[in-house]
């Protein structure tokens, strides 16, 4: 009869440790302050990462701000180009008409003797008075059409479709330039 009561007093006393034990491990008001202190930490890593996201937008912010600047000075540098493109090339069209209307050139009837060296022996010198061979020497009539076939290329390329990085790959010319002249155009 001894060791039943050794063993249920044995058993008493397991209970009893259990029990202590599951009330600290399972106290309500631990688990809230457990809790609490979790929520705390959350509460304050959201609050740095909020932060810190704000302080991203706020840079972001400065940027666009600045570089919405430099653009709008760059319109305007193009805006002030472009005026002048207008009015060198109203300039150059009034000079046409002025030219056409007062010089109306006519060939000679006789061909002339004098070759021009004859005429202005300077005529075919530079200024540092070297010889200028005839090939060095531009034609502006064919400058003026060459840029002429190149606009119209331009022109006619963009409206088949084709991008202008290939437009300018092709015509081995800028980018900048086909824009330009699609802009113009």
């Amino acid at each position: 009869m001894i060791p039943i009561l050794i063993v249920t007093a044995l058993n008493i006393f397991l209970w009893i440790i259990m029990l202590v034990r599951f009330r600290k491990l399972f106290n309500t008001e631990k688990i809230i302050e457990k809790t609490r202190r979790q929520l705390d930490q959350l509460e304050t890593q959201l609050n740095a990462n909020a932060s810190r996201d704000i302080d991203l937008v706020n840079a972001t912010i400065r940027n666009l701000r600045q570089m919405n600047s430099i653009a709008k000075e760059n319109i305007d540098a193009l805006d002030k180009k472009l005026g002048l493109v207008k009015e060198n090339e109203s300039r150059r069209d009034g000079v046409k008409v002025f030219s056409e209307k007062l010089w109306d050139y006519k060939a000679p009837s006789k061909p002339v003797a004098e070759p021009a060296i004859a005429v202005n022996p300077y005529a075919t010198l530079n200024p540092y008075g070297n010889q200028v061979s005839k090939a060095a020497v531009p034609n502006v009539e064919h400058v003026e059409s060459k840029n002429t076939d190149q606009k119209s290329m331009i022109r006619h390329m963009y409206n088949q479709g084709k991008s202008i990085a290939d437009i300018a790959e092709e015509l081995s010319c800028s980018e900048m330039e086909v824009q330009f002249t699609i802009d113009l155009g």
